[in-house]
């Protein structure tokens, strides 16, 4: 954009310079030597043009302009005129009848070498041509202008390059934005599906337990055969044993607590270091481990959430606070023992296991083994 600005001096220099410059220089003697040097001529001007920033500041730069049309479009009719001279030469280059050849071996090879330097520098020249066909005939318009009408048309560049510019970053901002929006949207998304679905399971659970005080106040009238497969299995914290009822809506959010789990290991896995995936993999299995050996006890299934060692291996993590959630830790406020006396201290976020699956958690366990 600077240069602009410079216009009207950098303008007379390209005047001065297309003078003379439509032909290339003269060469004398035998046909090869002329093809040659013409090869070699056209080849180094074509060379400074396949610069992507020359050609860029042909676009723009009116003195640049004028420089391709004075320069690059008289070496381009030079390539089409040289054509039939070397097509000339490789004819007799390859002439069959030994009664009709011109050239000796070597000069044939010096010739048939020449043929190919040719059919490259004109394979250039072509995509030359349809890269620099604006450019150049913006300089032919502009060497057809006053010095006035050339400051002119150089500073409507400038204004239209600038708004391009312009245009550009807005348009980027706004898609930068898009898809942020889009990202923010899908999380909340994806968190409210979660909470609905926590929802749906402690709504669920009510029911088993409304069912099972139900039965108790009828005096057991209405108790089930209980069903052998979970005898010693799923059991409840005060160990009775389930009905062919509570079975089914257990192997249900069974199926969905291990899907679940999967899903949340998958996420610990993409969201967070290999190191650190290790680390909580090897943290919930001793967690699992622990409530296995003493499914009854309550101190493997009540887990602190500014506990240490649970914040550092599973708290800080992605998606360490779903995993819990699938293994069936629900957040609850610790309550104050007799006696105790908290003051204004808030009470303290736990993750507790209420209920204790077995079998829900073996299977935890066997999965959690293979995370790596």
């Amino acid at each position: 954009g600077g240069e602009l600005g410079m216009g009207a001096p950098m303008l007379a220099r390209a005047l001065e310079a297309q003078q003379g410059s439509t032909a290339g220089p003269a060469t004398k003697g035998p046909a090869y030597k002329q093809a040659s040097e013409e090869v070699l001529s056209i080849r180094a001007i074509l060379t400074q043009w396949q610069d992507a920033a020359l050609q860029a500041a042909a676009l723009s730069d009116a003195a640049t302009s004028i420089r391709a049309h004075s320069e690059l479009a008289p070496a381009l009719a030079r390539v089409a005129g040289l054509r039939a001279k070397v097509q000339g030469m490789q004819k007799k280059a390859e002439e069959p009848d030994p009664d009709l050849q011109t050239y000796g071996a070597a000069m044939k090879a010096k010739v048939l070498a020449l043929v190919a330097d040719f059919t490259a520098l004109a394979s250039d020249a072509e995509a030359l041509q349809g890269a620099m066909e604006g450019a150049m005939a913006r300089g032919e318009k502009l060497l057809s202008l006053s010095a006035q009408q050339r400051e002119e048309e150089a500073a409507a560049v400038v204004a239209e390059t600038a708004a391009g510019e312009a245009a550009a970053v807005v348009e980027d901002k706004r898609e930068r934005a898009a898809v942020i929006s889009a990202r923010e949207e899908e999380v909340r998304a994806k968190a409210a599906k979660e909470e609905e679905e926590r929802a749906e399971a402690r709504v669920r659970m009510a029911e088993v337990d409304e069912r099972e005080r139900e039965a108790a106040r009828s005096g057991g009238a209405v108790k089930a055969e209980p069903v052998k497969k979970w005898v010693d299995e799923p059991m409840t914290e005060g160990g009775e044993e389930l009905t062919m009822e509570m079975a089914i809506a257990l192997q249900d959010m069974a199926d969905k607590r291990l899907k679940d789990l999967q899903a949340a290991c998958g996420e610990v896995v993409m969201s967070n270091t290999p190191d650190a995936t290790r680390h909580a993999a090897q943290a919930l299995c001793a967690i699992i481990k622990n409530v296995l050996f003493t499914p009854r006890a309550r101190a493997p299934r009540r887990i602190p959430t500014d506990n240490p060692a649970f914040v550092e291996n599973i708290g800080s993590l992605v998606g360490g606070g779903k995993v819990m959630y699938a293994l069936g830790f629900e957040e609850e406020e610790e309550e104050e023992e007799p006696g105790q006396e908290r003051g204004d201290a808030p009470p303290r976020k736990l993750l507790v296991m209420n209920r204790v699956y077995l079998d829900d958690l073996r299977a935890a366990l066997a999965f959690l083994a293979n995370v790596k």
